[in-house]
């Protein structure tokens, strides 16, 4: 099943994995890393820095996750079937 996310800026990524999720913000960030696990430390250690918030980056889910937690994406849930929109 697909993953979506929101940014609070209202920009929608979505991907297969949370992995393809995680390669595609940072090709769309105004500084990208290398690849994606690399962004995940850097984007991590700035959200530390800013906020205090801990974001681990031991796996893509994990990551997604914690950033949602601290309010820094929404994690886009599927419509169910049946539902408007699905």
């Amino acid at each position: 099943m697909a993953i979506t996310i929101q940014t609070n800026e209202g920009t929608r990524i979505s991907g297969d994995t949370a992995l393809d999720v995680v390669s595609e913000m940072n090709a769309r960030a105004l500084i990208g890393e290398s690849d994606a696990w690399r962004y995940m430390v850097v984007l991590a250690s700035r959200v530390r820095q800013l906020s205090g918030a801990t974001i681990r980056t031991t796996s893509p889910e994990m990551f997604l996750a914690d950033l949602a937690a601290a309010s820094y994406i929404t994690l886009v849930q599927p419509a169910a079937p049946g539902e408007a929109g699905a």
